[in-house]
């Protein structure tokens, strides 16, 4: 929450020898996302997955890292109590460090 997911990202570059990274965003923090709320709105869609699309970004933005977004309907937070539908958050991100290419 908050500027947990950004850190951990910060932390990945920063550290060589950590090889992967999952991001497993539940919510957005009003202190942080406001502006990503508002783009949102703008843009007609639902602000988990403008945050989602935030947080790939910012890994696919390290060098030799591979992300990919990963969904499984076992994996999932809701808004309501019932499950599944628009409202479910189940987006799971994965950044796996390239390893480096070097002499053969």
């Amino acid at each position: 929450c908050g500027a947990l997911s950004p850190r951990a990202i910060s932390l990945f570059a920063a550290e060589p020898a950590l090889d992967s990274l999952l991001l497993a965003p539940c919510c957005l923090d009003k202190r942080f996302d406001a502006a990503l709320k508002a783009t949102a709105r703008q843009l007609g869609r639902d602000p988990f997955e403008c945050k989602v699309d935030q947080l790939r970004e910012a890994l696919e933005a390290l060098p030799r890292v591979e992300v990919r977004v990963a969904r499984d309907a076992s994996f999932r937070t809701n808004r309501s109590a019932a499950e599944g539908g628009d409202g479910c958050k189940n987006a799971m991100i994965v950044g796996q460090r390239r390893a480096a290419s070097g002499p053969d």
